[in-house]
């Protein structure tokens, strides 16, 4: 059993709308409720650090919504005596369950279908901050059938053939055999899946629901599983000069290309791209990226503090000021145990920025909150 307390006032989720979107030309279904989404974000935040893992199996779910109570239950003494023991009125204690089932969705589960059980209910907070409490239970069974996160979405419109969009792969550009050896023997770190989701849950402050996502570094596929866990309606494209990443991206368009190459070759337009590139590149990385960017796209990269001290990225830096930079607590291993000697953060560039960037507070994450590699 897992257990974690969601703070913040609970939210029940609201009737879905459809309307017309020309340029994905298809239909969206929305939320009335604008403060759903903000709500589903900080539930899969909180199942994510207390060690969610998605299963396929069943799932039972024991969620208790504290409320808090109405300014007229209290008089100059306290608590009045007629105050009602029990929250009997709105939100709705369906609604509320079916907003959190939906942020659990990707982590704790891979879809809300499997709940078998949800046992809980509505309760004031008297004696403890609003929230909901959570207790997910895995019975023996699910345990065997952990999987990631998977997005099946389309290409990002103009950058391949459609037959090569419908195969959501490509081959091996000639040389590239050899970059992929060398890339893997001079820079194949690893990304923990837990970083990769705090990092886009961070970002959720800085980006609005993006469409189209890049993931110029696939590597392990960690971003590109928490980019799908994060925003489900979102467009993924991953890139990586070695083959063998492929499985690892699982059902997203993947393209074994070198990135600074591929990204001036497609002329690709993307709204946020995302990533923890290899550092001997990381310039090349970045400049790329941000040519790959639509206006008031965000590029997010994982990289060493010491990326902002070289002087020969200083034209660089004059030509592309940051928009945010995230120290990241602790420091993360890219080998599976303890931490890396060099300190890390989260650089965050914004298309058309200019002026001084902010520096935000540190991104702390948790190592043992992962989301399991695809086998």
């Amino acid at each position: 059993m897992i257990s974690f307390f969601v703070p913040g006032i609970p939210v029940g989720k609201g009737s879905m709308k459809a309307f017309w979107n020309k340029a994905l030309g298809r239909a969206i279904a929305t939320n009335d409720n604008p403060k759903t989404r903000p709500w589903e974000q900080a539930v899969r935040a909180e199942a994510a650090l207390a060690g969610c893992t998605p299963l396929t199996g069943p799932v039972e779910v024991d969620a208790t919504f504290y409320l808090l109570r109405p300014k007229g239950h209290y008089g100059k003494r306290g608590l009045l005596p007629s105050a009602p023991a029990f929250p009997t009125k709105k939100p709705d204690g369906d609604k509320m369950l079916r907003a959190l089932l939906d942020g659990l969705t990707g982590v704790a589960f891979v879809d809300d279908a499997q709940v078998i059980g949800w046992p809980g209910g509505k309760r004031w907070a008297d004696e403890r901050g609003p929230g909901v409490a959570v207790h997910i239970v895995y019975p023996k069974e699910s345990a065997a059938h952990a999987v990631g996160p998977v997005s099946s979405k389309a290409a990002i419109p103009g950058s391949r053939s459609s037959s090569e969009q419908l195969s959501g792969r490509s081959k091996c550009p000639r040389g590239a055999e050899q970059m992929a050896r060398e890339r893997r023997q001079d820079d194949a770190d690893m990304t923990p899946d837990a970083l990769a989701l705090a990092i886009c849950v961070r970002l959720c402050r800085l980006v609005e629901r993006p469409q189209s996502v890049i993931e110029p570094s696939a590597g392990g596929g960690a971003f590109v599983r928490a980019v799908a866990s994060t925003w489900r309606s979102a467009t993924i494209r991953a890139v990586d000069i070695r083959p063998e990443c492929e499985e690892a991206a699982g059902a997203v368009v993947f393209d074994c290309c070198d990135w600074p190459e591929y990204a001036q070759k497609m002329g690709l337009a993307a709204d946020l791209i995302v990533g923890n590139p290899p550092y001997a590149d990381a310039l090349g990385h970045a400049e790329a990226a941000l040519r790959a960017l639509r206006p008031g796209g965000v590029l997010a990269f994982l990289l060493r503090q010491s990326f902002l001290s070289s002087q020969r990225r200083l034209p660089f830096w004059r030509e592309h000021p940051l928009y945010a930079f995230a120290p990241i607590v602790p420091r993360p291993s890219f080998t599976g145990g303890g931490s890396d000697t060099a300190e890390y953060a989260l650089f965050v560039w914004r298309e058309g920025h200019r002026g001084e960037g902010r520096l935000l507070e540190p991104l702390v994450w948790s190592k043992q909150a992962a989301l399991p590699l695809e086998e």
